[in-house]
């Protein structure tokens, strides 16, 4: 059995779980219409979305359509003074492509330098930015009171991601996008997002120390330890996925890893060339496809009790192992 969720199992996925765009203020309008069409010869479903945000003399016009696996939309953002259109873009995906998460690193730093290309004023983008993060939250809202696809309204996720780094690269005074995808959103916590956009509360973390401190002495894991020193030890607020993430795997390593598993040659192959092992195998904290990002002796016990889903703590969504299952490599927080 590999099907595992876990409140707290390390202080690597702790920050998987925080949440990644600023509540709404009530300032913004936001209105959204869904259709829903259903193909009863092949069983196919397409669904297309309407969401419209306003915010002063901006109009963002989102267009989302599904057809059946294929995702794919059009963000139109309009100058409302005078009816100008700031720019006319699109992104898509297909969720059923072996390994797909993991090409989309590339494809949204594409999609950012698209948006780059436009040379669009820095005051733009800011404000664009501030419409994506006010409107999240109502978004995530209605999504769920809906059951609307979660997986279509991901797509809104890349056009944050391309103004978030486009705003990186202008207040860093570069002319170079540059971005490496969170882990969290290859395991299905959050939405695409780049590391060094993934904004982190230390403050709540350090209101939380005790139990951290208390994780990372059962972890005995160095790596553990060094973070929580650092949480304890910083004077800032807030800091960014990329720098807590690299006590574990820093950024040139983590590249290195999309890199190969997107190689033709490797796409999809765990088997010899991931430190800890498969996404699938016992010990991994999670199941998914590709390499182990986090495994743990309390994961392979969960996985090794629950291989035929007859234990109270196995959870609704386990399913019995169809095949010998084969445990992770090694239990540490590394590639």
């Amino acid at each position: 059995m590999k099907k595992l969720n876990l409140k707290f199992v390390a202080l690597a996925t702790l920050v998987f779980g925080i949440v990644f765009f600023i509540a709404c203020s009530g300032e913004e309008e936001i209105t959204s219409s869904k259709h829903n069409y259903k193909n009863s010869l092949n069983d196919s479903i397409t669904q297309s979305y309407d969401i419209v945000y306003e915010q002063e003399d901006r109009l963002l016009k989102v267009l989302l359509v599904k057809e059946q696996n294929d995702f794919k939309n059009t963000f139109s953002y309009v100058n409302t003074t005078n009816n100008q259109e700031v720019f006319n873009l699109s992104y898509s995906f297909n969720n059923r492509e072996e390994n797909w998460k993991y090409g989309e690193q590339n494809k949204a730093l594409e999609f950012a330098n698209q948006l780059k290309s436009l040379n669009i004023a820095q005051s733009e983008l800011e404000t664009l930015n501030y419409m994506l993060d006010e409107g999240f939250s109502e978004l995530f809202y209605i999504v769920e009171e809906n059951s609307y696809n979660q997986d279509l309204y991901s797509i809104l996720a890349y056009l944050k991601s391309a103004t978030a780094s486009n705003l990186r690269m202008l207040r860093q005074n570069s002319n170079v996008i540059t971005g490496t995808m969170s882990p969290s959103f290859l395991v299905g916590k959050t939405f695409f997002i780049f590391q060094e956009d993934f904004v982190v509360n230390l403050e709540n973390l350090r209101r939380d120390i005790s139990s951290l401190e208390e994780e990372a002495s059962q972890s005995n894991l160095i790596q553990d330890v060094n973070l929580v020193d650092y949480i304890k030890n910083s004077t800032d607020s807030f800091t960014t996925f990329d720098e807590l993430y690299s006590f574990y795997i820093p950024l040139e390593e983590f590249n290195q890893h999309i890199d190969y598993m997107t190689s033709p040659l490797t796409a999809g192959d765990c088997s010899e060339n991931c430190a800890i092992g498969c996404g699938t195998d016992w010990g991994c904290c999670g199941s998914y496809t590709g390499c182990c990002y986090y495994s743990s002796l309390f994961c392979y016990w969960h996985d090794k009790a629950c291989t035929n889903c007859d234990k109270w703590h196995c959870g609704p969504d386990c399913k019995p192992d169809v095949v010998p299952n084969r445990p992770v490599k090694v239990f540490q927080a590394v590639i």
